[in-house]
């Protein structure tokens, strides 16, 4: 798979931008001081995630799919993108809730929370992305 650094850089960058969001979603409401600006905030977050993911892991996975011959390589694909984008999202999970409020981060339930958030992006990130690249594979073989 001649693309691999490539797909690992574009999951890890995914992949924070998606756990810091994640973070800032469920936190910023909270330390606002502000319960009523809740929904607001995680109507917004929702929407920029829906756009990050799935769309854009898919996105990535198509993107893949084009320049790697995917039935060889189609559990490389699926754990690199994986384990690159839940790591991601935790670090990115972890820095923002670092970031903005130190005293919470160190709590169990957070920390279990924030690993729960990363475990949930490593089975996002592998089957959305196996599943952009099977449709790049598919629509290249399809071709005349």
């Amino acid at each position: 798979m001649h693309a691999r650094r490539p797909l690992i850089l574009a999951s890890v960058v995914l992949g924070v931008l998606i756990g810091s969001l994640s973070a800032i979603g469920q936190t910023l409401p909270v330390l606002a001081g502000q319960p009523g600006m809740a929904g607001s905030v995680t109507a917004g977050v929702s929407i920029v995630m829906f756009l990050l993911s799935p769309v854009s892991v898919f996105a990535i996975g198509y993107w893949i799919g084009n320049r790697t011959d995917v039935p060889n390589n189609y559990s490389r694909i699926s754990l690199l993108m994986g384990l690159f984008g839940g790591c991601g999202s935790l670090v990115g999970y972890v820095a923002v809730l670092f970031g903005v409020a130190p005293g919470v981060a160190t709590q169990l339930p957070v920390l279990l929370s924030s690993v729960y958030s990363a475990v949930v992006r490593v089975v996002d990130f592998g089957v959305t992305g196996l599943a952009g690249a099977a449709v790049a594979h598919f629509r290249r073989v399809e071709q005349p």
